[in-house]
């Protein structure tokens, strides 16, 4: 008849080697759960549903230039000027080649510069206001 029989230090070496293999067991555990809980976020943020226009909507390439300031002050006041006539513009600072920074006042955005020169034509009829056709940004 075969006896097994296990020594104090053999009893001991499996209880350290439950312990770690439980601690690596519940380690993987963590960072598998943590990655996983991750990774569906991430999907849904990266592919969202959108529904595809009809028809795409056409690039505007130009604007209208009615006005260069050397202020922002002196721009923010034509504006002004500008929205008691019911014109709605903006401003878009330019930086020339000597450094110096000018304040362009812009109305409109068009899709071909036809488009445009026909609305400046309108805007110096009806306001008496020179306008210029120039590239949007």
């Amino acid at each position: 008849m075969v006896t097994f029989q296990l020594h104090r230090n053999g009893v001991i070496l499996i209880v350290i080697l439950c312990v770690i293999v439980a601690v690596l067991l519940v380690t993987a555990g963590y960072v598998w759960g943590k990655q996983s809980a991750v990774r569906p976020a991430a999907a849904v943020v990266q592919t969202p549903a959108r529904p595809k226009p009809a028809e795409p909507a056409p690039l505007l390439r130009y604007t209208l230039r009615i006005g260069i300031e050397a202020t922002e002050e002196e721009a923010q006041a034509a504006v002004k000027q500008l929205a008691a006539r019911k014109l709605a513009a903006t401003i878009v600072p330019v930086e020339t080649s000597g450094g110096a920074v000018l304040y362009e006042i812009r109305t409109g955005a068009y899709p071909d510069r036809a488009a445009a020169a026909k609305a400046a034509t309108a805007l110096q009829d009806e306001h008496r206001m020179p306008a210029a056709v120039v590239p949007a940004q």
